[in-house]
């Protein structure tokens, strides 16, 4: 089966991020350039790259059926719920360290903290589905 021109580019694509995504930790760990904030910029790329993919795909493949539709707004509903629920339960409270030097600014502490609590959201609710599929097959 011959793969359409959009699964080329995409595909090619996806490697030039994850070589450029190879380059850059190596500067990082060299600190050849001297500023750690380019990895942590390069993640953000990645991450926007990454979700927008996801969103799109998802959206595209949305419009197949009514079934697909409900499924994927439901996901998208559940995300949203999921993110704001997060970011409520983050505070923007600079992070000092032992001598006193302020690390993070209350925006990226905001943010830092939101995806320390989705991340802890995410891995609770892997965790009790793992536990429910296990448990699920005994019964049956």
């Amino acid at each position: 089966m011959e793969k359409s021109l959009a699964v080329k580019v995409i595909t090619y694509l996806f490697y030039a991020l994850f070589i450029f995504s190879i380059v850059f930790a190596v500067i990082f760990a060299t600190d050849a350039l001297g500023k750690g904030d380019l990895l942590i910029k390069w993640s953000y790329v990645l991450s926007f790259v990454s979700i927008g993919g996801t969103l799109i795909f998802m959206i595209k493949d949305m419009f197949r059926s009514k079934k697909t539709m409900i499924m994927s707004g439901a996901i998208i509903v559940f995300g949203g719920l999921l993110i704001g629920v997060s970011l409520g339960m983050s505070t923007d409270a600079p992070i000092v360290n032992a001598v006193g030097e302020v690390i993070a600014n209350g925006k990226t502490a905001k943010i830092s903290d939101a995806t320390l609590y989705l991340l802890y959201i995410l891995l609770g609710l892997s965790f009790v589905s793992l536990l429910y599929t296990e448990i699920s097959k005994v019964f049956k």
